[in-house]
């Protein structure tokens, strides 16, 4: 299962000591080390706390939306009590008069097809939001395991090697993408909330669907810029969560694509960038270009 794993793979963030110098080297080592995974874990846990309170918020607000827009997928009682009361009413006015009245028809309910639209989007938004709330929860476990673990040896040298182990596991299933997985679905579950507002809307108000088209319209046109920006401006900093996870995917697709296409040179480079990563993709734009240093001291408001 590890056959690309030996027990003198080193990870490499910090340089590995030379074995012969004994455990004291060993020891500076996994002090790096530690402080090295505490960082990385630090922002795991950070990420996922920050997506659990957001989304302990936003479902509170979508499941209040949902329990309003359901109701209008079934008929409503008070109208089928007016025409029940109606045709009451006329079987009362024709056997005064002597004449037979047919019964009112009460014609048959349909759901409205922007109801349906609507109540299809809230409820994607639903699952999407708890589904990062999962997800961030599973993350924050594995970060406590992987602390756990890596540190249960009390020789150096053994825990230098438990801790390799695992950080080849980090990096072989792609752990850098996964944590931003559970922004990426909240991001989207947003997304999805607000399209389900412009369904609600319509038939109900033109005036606040045309209101709402222009104010999601420009957060909609900003947050795609703050997205596709980094992708050909390293310097950009700002980024979205769909940002990291739309760069793997267009450089696999890429990638996939050259290589239909026979364009082998495009496909190592694109392939090269999916594998070294997004942050990687930065820091090797920066290395490649040529700029001058500014090493003076920031200028005090």
């Amino acid at each position: 299962m590890y056959s690309a794993y030996t027990s003198s793979s080193k990870p490499s963030q910090p340089n590995s000591p030379n074995p012969g110098n004994g455990d004291q080297n060993w020891s500076e080592w996994m002090k790096r080390a530690d402080e090295f995974d505490e960082r990385m874990i630090s922002v795991w846990k950070d990420d996922s706390e920050g997506v659990l309170v957001f989304t302990a918020l936003f479902s509170t607000i979508s499941t209040a939306a949902i329990i309003e827009s359901y109701k209008r997928l079934s008929p409503d009682s008070g109208d089928q009590t007016t025409g029940l009361l109606a045709d009451l009413s006329q079987q009362v006015s024709g056997s005064e008069n002597g004449t037979q009245v047919p019964p009112f028809p009460i014609p048959p309910f349909s759901p409205s097809f922007f109801f349906v639209g609507c109540n299809i989007m809230w409820l994607l938004s639903l699952g999407l939001s708890i589904s990062s709330a999962m997800i961030a929860t599973l993350l924050k476990q594995y970060a406590r395991r992987y602390m756990t673990v890596s540190r249960m040896s009390d020789k150096p040298e053994d825990r230098a090697k438990v801790r390799s182990f695992l950080l080849f596991g980090v990096r072989r299933y792609y752990m850098h993408v996964a944590v931003e997985v559970p922004p990426a679905f909240l991001h989207a579950s947003v997304g999805l909330f607000a399209l389900g507002l412009l369904l609600f809307f319509y038939p109900i108000s033109k005036a606040v669907f045309y209101f709402l088209v222009i104010l999601e319209g420009i957060f909609f046109s900003a947050y795609v810029l703050l997205t596709v920006v980094p992708w050909f401006d390293g310097t950009c900093p700002f980024s979205t969560p769909i940002s990291t996870v739309g760069w793997y995917y267009w450089h696999f697709l890429m990638a996939f694509v050259s290589i239909l296409l026979c364009f082998v040179e495009s496909f190592k480079d694109h392939w090269k960038r999916f594998k070294g990563g997004y942050d990687r993709g930065i820091v090797d734009e920066a290395l490649a270009t040529p700029m001058v240093i500014d090493l003076e001291k920031p200028h005090k408001e």
